[in-house]
């Protein structure tokens, strides 16, 4: 193997560690690794090169070059014991426009999410996304709060619309965070005052310092997003796409002791308002075969559109 300038690359692991895009070039025997630093050419050596922990799509591309459109078989959430949080709004009985009080926690492990106040309760939508529920977050005081999870990595996977209540600018909207009293991590909605909105990642190691990455959306769209961080670095992925990786940053996530909100209210008064039909958190970074099968569960089950072949 070679880089760029004619250097022979003989670690396949370092280089894969470095991250980046993948690309096909011929007839599927030559695969170009496209990084900040490093462009690597893997020719004829495919099959000896292992998954890396490093999370991206690229492990999948390198694993079967000869047909990049390989369908996945869905998979339920619970198949993967790492599974600390879910909900899904068709595990509640209720009729439209009820008030939830409690989102029960179907991973089995108790986790349910529980509004403070009757008046912070959001409401439950029958029929929001293609004839399945959702909770409705009013963008005032509505909030869930979980039990407390202790995690050093993560997977969350959120499917969720926002809307845009009003005008202004660097405004920030969680549908999951674990930023109360601290900085830890969060996956929210965001827009800047050029009007550009984004889903961001949002992390920090050691309580203090953060790192984000982010990836452009529309509003009143609804979408099945998941962020990983794997103790190297976060990936963010928006309908089963890789959108961007973050550099590298090792270590742990720092864990404040308080639970997961379900939407909360940020020092500057941002609070989401939209819709959520289900937040799924793993305490581990999801290999790329386990997060697809995740994600065609959902897009089934949902009847969103994502990049991969997804088979019931």
């Amino acid at each position: 193997m070679v880089d760029t300038e004619g250097k022979e690359v003989t670690e396949r692991r370092e280089a894969f560690f470095y991250g980046g895009r993948l690309s096909r070039r011929g007839p599927g025997k030559t695969v170009r690794l496209a990084t900040g630093a490093l462009m690597v050419f893997l020719a004829g050596c495919v099959s000896e090169f292992p998954e890396s922990f490093f999370e991206s799509d690229a492990a999948l591309l390198l694993a079967n070059t000869g047909d990049a459109n390989e369908s996945f078989t869905a998979t339920s959430p619970n198949t993967y014991s790492s599974l600390a949080l879910w909900f899904k709004a068709d595990a509640l009985s209720l009729t439209d426009g009820s008030a939830v009080s409690t989102w029960p926690d179907s991973s089995g492990l108790g986790n349910d999410a529980t509004a403070p106040t009757a008046a912070e309760e959001p409401v439950f939508r029958q029929s929001s996304l293609n004839g399945m529920p959702a909770i409705q977050f009013d963008g005032v005081d509505d909030t869930l709060i979980s039990s407390d999870v202790d995690f050093e990595t993560y997977t969350f996977i959120v499917v969720s619309r926002f809307s845009r209540p009003y005008g202004g600018a660097q405004y920030r909207m969680d549908p999951i965070t674990k930023m109360s009293g601290g900085r830890s991590t969060a996956l929210y909605f965001e827009w800047w005052s050029d009007g550009l909105s984004y889903i961001t990642s949002r992390n920090s190691l050691d309580g203090s310092a953060e790192f984000f990455i982010r990836t452009r959306v529309n509003k009143d769209e609804w979408y099945l997003k998941a962020a990983t961080y794997d103790g190297v670095a976060s990936h963010l992925f928006v309908n089963g796409q890789l959108k961007i990786s973050s550099g590298i940053h090792v270590g742990a996530i720092f864990d404040l002791a308080t639970g997961f909100h379900i939407v909360s209210k940020n020092a500057f008064g941002h609070i989401f308002t939209g819709d959520i039909a289900e937040v799924i958190m793993y305490k581990q970074a999801l290999t790329d075969s386990q997060r697809v099968r995740v994600e065609c569960h959902l897009a089934l089950k949902y009847n969103i559109s994502v990049s991969q072949s997804c088979i019931p």
